[in-house]
């Protein structure tokens, strides 16, 4: 995963969704991922959710991503499964970088 200034750029997932842009986030929440409660979404409520579901060339893959819109409100969705860093740290580095980016006003919900 590569957090700039220009965005988000995960590479842990295996969807190609490219670059998850500051300015498409219209706000950052934390989900539990309901299909293993041992485990929480970074939920990043993009503009145009379905921009990114296109830009997955693998036709399960996009369906996939079109149920996490379903499920979650968003197809961007980050766990720590593949990360090597606490759910903690995952939120704090994402958000402080969103807020740095978008400025206080950047809409952040957590539980």
């Amino acid at each position: 995963m590569i957090i700039s200034d220009e965005g988000i750029t995960d590479l842990s997932t295996g969807y190609r969704i490219g670059t998850v842009l500051w300015n498409d986030v219209t706000k950052i929440k934390v989900m539990d991922d309901l299909e293993n409660l041992n485990y929480k979404y970074v939920v990043l409520v993009v503009k145009n959710p379905n921009q990114y579901i296109m830009q997955e060339p693998t036709a399960i893959k996009k369906r996939s991503l079109m149920l996490k819109l379903h499920q979650y409100g968003s197809p961007i969705c980050f766990s720590i499964r593949a990360l090597d860093c606490s759910f903690k740290e995952l939120y704090a580095v994402i958000t402080s970088r969103y807020q740095a980016i978008r400025g206080v006003n950047a809409v952040i919900v957590s539980d």
